[in-house]
């Protein structure tokens, strides 16, 4: 967000375009990225949990 930010005024039309922040959704949308971050991480990691090493070590 802050490369647009810093982006904006060489984009925009006009110099006196006014950005708004809406905390509310940017805080949503690191958490969302967050959360399915873990989620995708976390079937691997379960298999690989459930693995013996020295299979896992032998597969390499």
């Amino acid at each position: 967000m802050g490369g647009a930010k810093l982006a904006l005024p060489f984009m925009a039309e006009s110099k006196n375009t006014l950005l708004l922040w809406d905390t509310t959704v940017a805080f949503g949308s690191i958490g969302l990225a967050l959360a399915l971050g873990l989620l995708a991480s976390l079937y691997p990691a379960l298999h690989a949990s459930k693995m013996d090493p020295t299979e896992a070590l032998r597969a390499l």
